[in-house]
């Protein structure tokens, strides 16, 4: 599953080898907001941890979340 939260955009003055943006990833850290959560450099992208387990890859503006029953509960209560 994919869920694509921005189109891409590059902020080539910050960071030249990521193409997520700094203000991407810093929407992503306001909407989660959870001391549990964070977001980690990776692969020239970003990791999302969540109890120091990686659960989604943040690469070119699009989150691939890890689908699990866990995961598929959360976003079936947030469509609700």
């Amino acid at each position: 599953m994919v869920i694509r939260l921005s189109t891409r955009e590059c902020n080539k003055e910050l960071f030249s080898c990521m193409s997520t943006s700094i203000e991407f990833i810093t929407y992503i850290r306001e909407c989660i907001a959870d001391p549990r959560a964070r977001l980690h450099p990776m692969f020239g992208e970003y990791a999302l941890y969540y109890d120091e387990k990686v659960v989604a890859l943040i690469c070119d503006g699009t989150i691939f979340l890890k689908i699990t029953p866990g995961t598929t509960k959360i976003l079936e209560d947030a469509a609700t």
